[in-house]
């Protein structure tokens, strides 16, 4: 399993950005209104409720303040009244129990894979397939469960499938996840719950939750540490691709190589080679890419092809090799890309030319 992997399960299956806890180390359960159940707390005086009650609370409830239930905990004091109540209503009550939660979830999860300025950490078969969208969509309903007030709830914890969800630090440790990317996650689930029509002030609440997780999920606070960061992520390096596309299209020494290629062809040759340059130092796993998901690469499509396989039988030679190279080297230089980061891109080139040319001794030239 990849590196890559677990930025869901990461920033999703390690939990998102729900660690249940706020800055004062509450959980989002805390957070809900005042009800009539058992709990411990303190009260005021003599209590308005009907009942007999020892101690310093006023009834059975939950809250501080006077009156039956709204004391926070278990009166046994002074007040009078024997709180029998129904429990506090949380959150998680509120969005619906364990139903509302799932529903919030799958939906969260759709719009994140669809969103191409993140989702290139979770379109990787290492991390959806083989039961992986599944385990996926229960860490991060076991953890927005757990965080607010479901009581059956813990995390991190374990699936019914025997899966262990993991925390957030582990689970993103060396994602490189950054500030934007954990920004533009945040945005989906706040819309998600939004649409859902959930009340502002428990969005709020949740969200406050979300904040603090940020210093265990976040490595690159600036948005730059990477070069898949300062290409602007896989929107940027796809756009980059097209572009570079259009040039070779241009170039008399190497566009015959491309001739049969069909508007679906092109298509898919710009998310295979955007997922490789993608894969230099960010999330995308090439050979990895998740047929129906992506562009190019319809449902029944096999995913990208090593360079030997997609590139058998043309006869490439090295000054082929070379003008594509040029061309990719111009088009960036004129995007004014930093040379450093050309040079990475370029040192990530150099391995696929013995895959690709005939004779492949020649790359050693």
């Amino acid at each position: 399993m990849t590196k890559q992997w677990f930025f869901l399960l990461a920033l999703l299956c390690a939990g998102l950005a729900f660690t249940g806890c706020d800055d004062d180390g509450d959980t989002v359960a805390d957070m809900g209104t005042g009800g009539e159940g058992e709990g411990e707390g303190e009260g005021e005086g003599e209590g308005e409720g009907e009942g007999e009650g020892e101690g310093e609370g006023e009834g059975e409830g939950e809250g501080e303040g006077e009156g039956e239930g709204e004391g926070e905990g278990e009166g046994e004091g002074e007040g009078e009244g024997e709180g029998e109540g129904e429990g506090e209503e949380t959150i998680f009550t509120r969005l619906g129990g364990n139903a509302g939660v799932t529903a919030a979830v799958g939906g969260f999860v759709g719009r994140v894979l669809g969103d191409p300025r993140i989702n290139a950490y979770f379109l990787n078969t290492s991390v959806l397939a083989d039961g992986g969208d599944a385990n996926l969509v229960g860490c991060l309903v076991l953890q927005i469960s757990a965080a607010t007030g479901d009581p059956d709830s813990a995390y991190p914890g374990t699936l019914e499938n025997g899966y262990e969800c993991r925390d957030m630090a582990s689970s993103h440790a060396d994602m490189g996840v950054s500030q934007d990317d954990f920004d533009n996650l945040v945005e989906h689930l706040v819309a998600e719950l939004t649409e859902l029509g959930v009340a502002e002030a428990d969005i709020m609440a949740i969200g406050g939750v979300l904040g603090g997780t940020a210093a265990d999920i976040v490595e690159d606070p600036d948005n730059n540490a990477t070069v898949y960061q300062r290409l602007g992520r896989y929107p940027g390096i796809y756009d980059a691709v097209g572009a570079f596309i259009g040039v070779v299209l241009e170039d008399d020494r190497i566009n015959g190589f491309f001739a049969d290629v069909d508007e679906a062809g092109a298509a898919r040759l710009q998310t295979c080679l955007a997922r490789q340059l993608s894969g230099i130092d960010g999330p995308a796993v090439y050979g990895e890419e998740v047929p129906g998901l992506q562009p190019g690469i319809p449902e029944g499509d096999p995913a990208c092809l090593s360079m030997e396989e997609s590139h058998d039988g043309l006869g490439i030679t090295i000054d082929d090799f070379n003008a594509l190279v040029e061309d990719l080297v111009n088009l960036l230089t004129d995007a004014g890309v930093a040379e450093a980061d050309i040079m990475a891109i370029g040192g990530a080139l150099v391995p696929t030319c013995a895959a690709m040319v005939v004779p492949p001794e020649a790359c050693d030239m």
